[in-house]
């Protein structure tokens, strides 16, 4: 049995994983089967959240978390750097992080520390530095923290939804109107555990829709999600008749071109000096 405190405030699944250096899956089971104690009561639920005032006790965990991570080169397109961030534009394909469907070793995680050894330091052991995500089929803008203050002030703006972020999609036939907002909540597909989809008993979310461009078939839209649910943008796109074009998942029609989903426009208050940044690119999606 041992007993560590948390360094910051998160959910119990994740404290206990970076705390007794577990997997997340590991964790949410000892949670489960009640073999963690948090201020000497058991708890039950992975979601409960808790403290750097709490007191978490861990009894006989059944697996240790090898270390996953190393330094390995990649061609980062890199947009912007100082001494505590860094935005990147993610390009389609690339995995953000490992996880336990991939195993792959190709991922940004791997190539910021082989860019910025320091960042192993920052953040989650097995997302170095990651404050946000996007899908491997999603490229565009992610804003990356190097130092373990830049981490903690970018999470708390992410949690706080001030940190404004705008995707452009090409998707399939035509949107009824030029303007609407999609709120309807997500949850872990029942069966295919890999992928989202629309439930009332799942998380609140939020998408708004501006029609950018319309074509015969396919529409150009700007997506701006409020909330950060896994998946969000496609899974609300697709349950209104309208999945992105090439999403390998959400759509019953695949395109050679690949998903047509990009993070275009990223605007956040800088850490250190606390003013606003704002970073665009280019919509290339025709």
């Amino acid at each position: 049995m041992t007993t560590k405190k948390p360094k910051e405030s998160s959910r119990l699944d994740k404290a206990v994983a970076d705390l007794f250096s577990v997997s997340r899956d590991v964790a949410k089971t000892a949670i489960k089967t009640g073999l963690i104690q948090v201020n000497s009561k058991v708890v039950s639920k992975a979601s409960t959240s808790v403290t750097s005032d709490d007191t978490i006790t861990a009894n006989d965990l059944p697996e240790t978390k090898a270390p996953s991570l190393f330094p390995s080169p990649l061609n980062l397109d890199l947009l912007y750097e100082d001494n505590c961030i860094m935005v990147i534009n993610k390009p389609s394909g690339l995995i953000v992080h490992p996880g336990t469907a991939t195993g792959s070793t190709t991922t940004l995680a791997h190539g910021l520390l082989d860019y910025a050894p320091k960042i192993a330091s920052v953040g989650e052991s097995d997302r170095p530095g990651i404050v946000h995500r996007l899908d491997k089929h999603t490229s565009g803008l992610m804003v990356i923290a190097k130092t373990q203050d830049a981490y903690t002030h970018l999470k708390q703006q992410f949690q706080d939804h001030t940190v404004t972020k705008k995707y452009c999609a090409l998707v399939y036939g035509n949107l009824s109107s030029d303007n609407r907002s999609i709120d309807s909540a997500l949850d872990r597909h029942p069966k295919k555990r890999h992928l989202q989809w629309v439930s009332d008993t799942g998380k609140e979310a939020l998408t708004h829709i501006k029609v950018l461009q319309r074509f015969n078939s396919q529409t150009l839209i700007e997506a701006r999600p409020v909330t950060g649910r896994t998946h969000q943008i496609r899974v609300h796109l697709a349950s209104i008749g309208h999945p992105v074009v090439g999403d390998p998942e959400y759509s019953r029609f695949p395109a050679a071109g690949g998903q047509k989903l990009i993070a275009t426009s990223l605007e956040f208050t800088h850490p250190e000096h606390n003013k606003t940044l704002r970073f665009v690119l280019p919509n290339t999606l025709i």
